[in-house]
Parts: structure tokens; sequence; C-alpha cells
């Protein structure tokens, strides 16, 4: 897996494939794990770049998560890759992420895909939920934290083994990352981004998404200029793992439009 040295820190990434560029950026508490059907599937058409946000997987936290950090190492190893435009794609935090790098850098992006992710959480949900998970880091271990997140989140019918890999990933986070990072997602307000957004993009929603109400992504669509708005039906939160060939198709469908 290859390493960046920079912002003072080291991320992690997966890079697979050739052709335009697309950057998969991943949930909280997860990493470039879960992107391993779209970079089998992608990568004979796109470069598809993954990497692990600061803090998660492979890549360190030195410095402090920040949403501000985190756009600042995407746009350092977009940089180191020589990727002067890519397609990007988030889920959850990432696509939090997606929208704050937009903002920042719209000039880098051709596209945008959002998904099971909102522009505002609002700050009266934030903070009890934030403080719910601090108690709760305080009480149990990570490992116990990531087994109630895995099997909470993905739906009952997917495979037991992706439930495994998401709670080990998560298992392996410090506390204290886990919780800055969850900090710069649900405190981020970029709901004033959505009008601004000037390149095609797809909003996408597990179709039984619990974790986020669902007129948040059906809000968001219809607030970006010629957004497009799809469901994945029988996905949960992370469309992505609970039905891989659905999400996959619906990016590919997409991509291919726009690419």
């Amino acid at each position: 897996m290859p390493l960046l040295q920079k912002n003072g820190e080291q991320i992690a990434y997966e890079v697979a494939g050739r052709g335009p560029a697309l950057v998969l950026l991943h949930s909280l508490g997860s990493s470039s794990h879960a992107w391993a059907a779209e970079l089998q599937a992608l990568s004979d058409r796109f470069r598809v770049i993954a990497p692990d946000c600061r803090g998660h997987g492979r890549s360190t936290n030195r410095t402090g998560i920040t949403m501000e950090a985190m756009v600042d190492d995407l746009l350092a190893l977009l940089d180191e890759l020589q990727v002067g435009q890519a397609h990007i794609a988030g889920l959850s935090l990432g696509g939090v992420q997606a929208l704050r790098f937009y903002e920042r850098h719209p000039a880098r992006v051709r596209s945008l895909v959002l998904a099971d992710t909102f522009a505002t959480y609002g700050r009266e949900r934030a903070e009890p939920r934030i403080r719910d998970t601090t108690l709760k880091l305080r009480e149990i271990t990570m490992e116990d934290f990531g087994r109630e997140y895995a099997h909470g989140t993905l739906r009952p019918e997917t495979a037991e083994n992706k439930k495994q890999a998401l709670a080990e990933v998560i298992s392996r986070m410090q506390p204290q990352s886990y919780l800055e990072a969850a900090r710069a997602c649900f405190m981020a307000d970029l709901e004033h981004v959505l009008p601004l957004i000037r390149v095609p993009t797809l909003v996408m929603v597990g179709a039984r998404d619990d974790r986020i109400p669902p007129e948040w992504p059906r809000g968001m669509a219809s607030s970006i200029p010629g957004a497009r708005y799809v469901e994945i039906p029988d996905a949960g939160h992370l469309a992505n793992l609970d039905q891989p060939a659905a999400f996959t198709g619906a990016l590919l469908a997409f991509l291919d439009q726009v690419a």
C-alpha cells in the first residue's frame, strides 16, 4: 500500500487502473478496504484512488483531524499523483469531505458523487451525538464499539465477513481519532455549497438508510443544479457494502455519462 508523507502525516492509499481519475472517500471509522469491490470493478475504466483518511486505516493522526486537514491531505495526494482533475465520490464522512473539497478547489473536480451523506447535520443533533459517543468510548473498547457499529449499521442479510472486516478496521482506530473525525463530520455546515455546485452530481442513498433522515439526500439533490438522485434498494447507511453490485452499477452509469 503506497504511503504519502505530507502535512506532518503518513497518508496511505490504494490506487489501481488507468484512465480518468476517480477518488473514493470512505465513511467514518472505515478505510480504503470499504472500496474493494469498486477498485476491482472500475479499475479497467478509471484510475481509482482510495485514500485512508488521516487517523483511519494505515494513515496517521499526529496533528489532529479537522475537515480542513482532510481536504489538505486529499489535495496533497492529487498533487503527488499528478491528477489535475478527478471524479470524487464520498460516502457519509467522505461525502462531507467531498463537498468541502469542492468548495475550496472546484477546478480540481470533474464530478461529484455524494452517497449516504449530508451537507449539514445540525449542531442540535451533532453535539448530543458526539457527547454520547465520547461517553461510550470511555466505557467500552474500540473492539466492542466496532462490532456494535458494524452489526448495527450493515443490513442483517449482509455477509458476516463484511461485518467482521468493518468491525476490525474500526477496532484499530484510536478513540481520540474517531472522536475528532466524528466532530469534523457532524459539525460541518456546507449547505450553502449545494446551489453553487457546477459539476455533474449524483446523490445516492440506501433505501433503508436509518442513520440519516430520508429527506436529507432528497433535499441535497433538489438544491444542487441538475443533480441526479438514486436510491439503492435493500441497502442501509453503507450502501456500497450492503449492495456492492447495485451501488457500483449506479456509480458507473453516472460516470459513463459524465466521464
